[in-house]
């Protein structure tokens, strides 16, 4: 029977040997077997051999959970990248998208797709970035690393402005080309152009005067097609924050904020279609390049 261990300052729930090796290398790295199972009597009060800490330990070194250098041990940091992105979507389907809603699951019918209903911008851009990088980081050699977007303004650089640069750079990591089409043509969209291109992206800010006005944000990778339409109310808003802006000086970043966390109802489509996506994909990136 495995080792359990009920300790309040690391929750409530029961952990497993396994488990508190975890929890102790979290907090100091490498360590050797004997150190482990010190700690393990000491600091937990735990009733176990020396050769059960060994044994754990190399089964979770065959998993590739933990990397082992000169007989010690620490936690693998692919690993810990998997485990990012395992509780990152954990939290934006239980958290932040608990009032979601689904269509039928894709089953390579082309007609079939998923919603989501999120309550502020900055959920969809988080969820956004987790689907995008999801995908990035399963990428094959000979798969089309390029990953495009079309919408009226990226905001995403003040709302996320660490987490876009790091979504920029990972993206650029795993062999992605970013290409923007962006309709807003104001100080602060020259400002993210700016931004952007200095991380890599294919930016292009479009001067063709369209009839309608672009209120829907898209990105297609791969065969997956991801888009959201603005509330009205908050695209009016966005649009005269962005406006308005004239000069850095005037620049009123709370109320950008403001915009980015009110609450409402946005609905969040995802799609998956090789030959939609592929069609908008060279659409948008001939304009990149015009």
């Amino acid at each position: 029977m495995a080792l359990e261990i009920t300790d309040q300052r690391y929750g409530s729930f029961s952990k497993t040997l396994p488990d508190m090796i975890l929890l102790i290398l979290a907090k100091e790295y490498p360590l050797t077997v004997g150190q482990i199972t010190k700690i393990l009597k000491g600091e937990f009060k735990a009733k176990v051999s020396y050769q059960a800490v060994r044994k754990s330990l190399f089964a979770l070194a065959k998993r590739k959970i933990l990397a082992e250098s000169e007989n010690k041990f620490s936690v693998s940091k692919e690993y810990l990248k998997e485990q990012k992105r395992l509780l990152d979507q954990f939290f934006a389907n239980y958290f932040t998208a608990e009032n979601k809603e689904k269509l039928p699951l894709y089953s390579k019918k082309r007609e079939e797709y998923t919603t989501y209903t999120f309550e502020t911008l900055l959920q969809v851009d988080k969820f956004w970035g987790e689907l995008v990088l999801d995908w990035a980081y399963n990428l094959k050699k000979e798969d089309d690393k390029r990953f495009v977007f079309n919408g009226p303004h990226c905001w995403y650089v003040l709302g996320h402005l660490g987490a876009e640069y790091d979504f920029l750079n990972l993206l650029k990591a795993n062999g992605v080309t970013c290409y923007y089409l962006v309709e807003g043509k104001t100080l602060l969209d020259k400002w993210s152009k700016d931004f952007y291109q200095t991380n890599g992206a294919v930016y292009k800010i479009n001067e063709k005067k369209n009839p309608h006005i672009l209120r829907t944000a898209m990105g297609v990778f791969g065969d997956n097609i991801i888009q959201f339409d603005y509330p009205e109310d908050i695209f009016r808003q966005m649009e005269k924050f962005y406006s308005s802006t004239k000069s850095f000086s005037s620049l009123e970043i709370n109320k950008i904020a403001e915009i980015l966390k009110k609450k409402t109802s946005i609905k969040f489509i995802f799609s998956k279609n090789q030959v939609v996506a592929d069609k908008l994909k060279e659409e948008i990136i001939a304009k990149c390049k015009n």
